[in-house]
This record gives C-alpha cells, sequence and structure tokens, in this order.
C-alpha cells in the first residue's frame, strides 16, 4: 500500500461495498457546483472524515494551490491544500458512501493515481462517479444539459428527463481520468457527469448547475428530494437576466443561443444556428472558447 494518506481508524466501522462521488478541482468545478455539491452532502448525511494526504507538498505545488489562513473561535488556522476524503454510513441502503474533494496534482500523477486505485481495492467500492461543472455557449433560459460518460448502458435513458447527454469531447484531459480507465477495466462501474453553466454569466457559485448535478445524484443515489434547491437558482438567474437585458450584444447572443440549444435538444428539424462574425468576437471578448 502507498503511503500517500493517513485513514482514521475504522476498526469498528465496517463500509459495504461505498458508492464514491468526487469532484476535481478546480479543472472541472466551474461555478463551484461539484464543490457545493460534495459539502452539501457531507454535512446533509453526517459524514465523517476518512482520510488525508500525508504530505500534500509530494503532489502540490504551493504558489500556485495557496495554503490559507484564518480565524476559527479566535483562533488562527492554517489550512494546506488537500484531497480529502469522508465516508457516511447509510445503513437503510445497501452501499455506504464516500465524499472526495479531489485536487488535481502538479506532479507525482503516476503515485496519486495509484493512491486512487488502492482507495478502491481497500474499501471495495462498487462504483465512482465524478462531478462538476463547465462553461459552454448555452443559454441561461433553458433547462441545463449534462454530458456524461459511463460504462453503464442503460443509465442514460434512465437519466433523460435531466438532459443527460453522452459526451462527445476529445481533446485534452486531466491525469486523474485515468483513475476512471483503471476502474473501468476492473468492471467497476465509473459516472461522469458534468453541466454545461452559460458562459456569458460567468457566476462564481452557480446555483442552479448545483440543482441540476443534485437531481441526478438523487435518481442515482436514492437521496431525500429535498436536496434539490432550484429556488436559489431560479432567482441568481432572474437577477441576472436583469443585469444583461440592456446589453444588446448579450441579448442577441442569448437568442442565437436559445435557436441553437432548441434545434439541438428539442429535435426541432432546422438546421443548427451558426453564431454571426460579431457575436463570434464579442465571445473572444469576454473569454468564451469558441
Amino acid at each position: 500500500m502507498s503511503d500517500v494518506f493517513k485513514y482514521v481508524d475504522l476498526s469498528e466501522v465496517e463500509l459495504r461495498s461505498p458508492k464514491v462521488v468526487m469532484v476535481l478541482k478546480p479543472w472541472i468545478d466551474v461555478g463551484r457546483v461539484g464543490t457545493k455539491v460534495i459539502r452539501f452532502l457531507r454535512d446533509a448525511l453526517g459524514a465523517e472524515i476518512l482520510g488525508t494526504m500525508i504530505n500534500p507538498s509530494a503532489f502540490y505545488d504551493y504558489t500556485i494551490y495557496r495554503p490559507r489562513t484564518y480565524f476559527l473561535d479566535g483562533k488562527r488556522i492554517f489550512r494546506q491544500p488537500q484531497t480529502r476524503l469522508y465516508y457516511a454510513k447509510r445503513p437503510e441502503k445497501e452501499h455506504d458512501l464516500i465524499l472526495m474533494e479531489m485536487l488535481e496534482p502538479h506532479i507525482n500523477s503516476e503515485e496519486f493515481i495509484d493512491a486512487i486505485t488502492e482507495l478502491a481495492d481497500k474499501f471495495d467500492i462498487s462504483e465512482y462517479t465524478m462531478i462538476g461543472g463547465m462553461y459552454d455557449m448555452v443559454p441561461h433560459t433553458r433547462p441545463l444539459v449534462v454530458s456524461s460518460i459511463t460504462n453503464n448502458p442503460d443509465l442514460l435513458d434512465s437519466l433523460n428527463e435531466f438532459q443527460v447527454r453522452e459526451s462527445d469531447y476529445e481533446g485534452p484531459t486531466s491525469i486523474t481520468m485515468l483513475i476512471q480507465q483503471i476502474l473501468r477495466d476492473r468492471n467497476i462501474t465509473t459516472n461522469t457527469f458534468v453541466v454545461h453553466l452559460p458562459q456569458y454569466l460567468e457566476i462564481d457559485v452557480d446555483f442552479s448547475g448545483q440543482a441540476r448535478i443534485m437531481e441526478i445524484l438523487c435518481a442515482l443515489y436514492d437521496f431525500p428530494l429535498k436536496y434539490v434547491d432550484k429556488q436559489q437558482g431560479e432567482t441568481q438567474y432572474i437577477e441576472a437576466a436583469a443585469f444583461i437585458q440592456n446589453s444588446e450584444d448579450i441579448t442577441n447572443l442569448v437568442d442565437m443561443l436559445e435557436q441553437s440549444y432548441d434545434s439541438t435538444y428539442l429535435e426541432i428539424e432546422d438546421s443548427l444556428t451558426e453564431l454571426s462574425p460579431d457575436i463570434e468576437e464579442f465571445l473572444k471578448d469576454i473569454g468564451g472558447t469558441l
């Protein structure tokens, strides 16, 4: 076994083929969707710490991921960047749960990956699900789309009501995605759910994205539906709409994105609407990638 993580004493706690739900930070945590969902579940389920890294500096550059200092009960606290693991017992269910806030490594990635796959063996995990958010050219006026990668052939059909679509992405990725490939080779179910957020809004904490991912997790893991809070997201997008309504460039962009969305996801027979050169230039100015 590697010595990357220090685990708590679980001699009196038996985890029953737990399912892992994790977020990869910061690469695929736009709108802090994954982080907020993981932390909500941690608190709602009363999850307890399972393990932390023994020597984070073996994997992280502290000039990129800065340590944090803050006050807690009048005492100054110093906190290093970490990958943290939590566990939640679910006695009423067949499987327990492991929650993971994974911080993407800068160096020694192979050793890091080995440690995660060893965790899978150590606790006999039955499923590994990554959640997150990304910016995309989608309108805030339509249901948010979620792209997915899974080796469960029946999963996508069961989640169709949540606008889950199979991802066809090809291109640069994170080395930690190798974890899923290793687990799939071991016949462990792996899932990825990434919600597409309106790029032109660039909301720091996107509540609608959180609600969409939580809907999927409730369907998969039988969490209470009260965990899904759509109201915050609806209010947030209404406020955003009021802010951008005086910008002709953005309102024109939203109109075109609505047409594109409808022709793609609502199966309208019209061909996909192309963005005008003016809109493309506008997107480049605000940092969009077309």
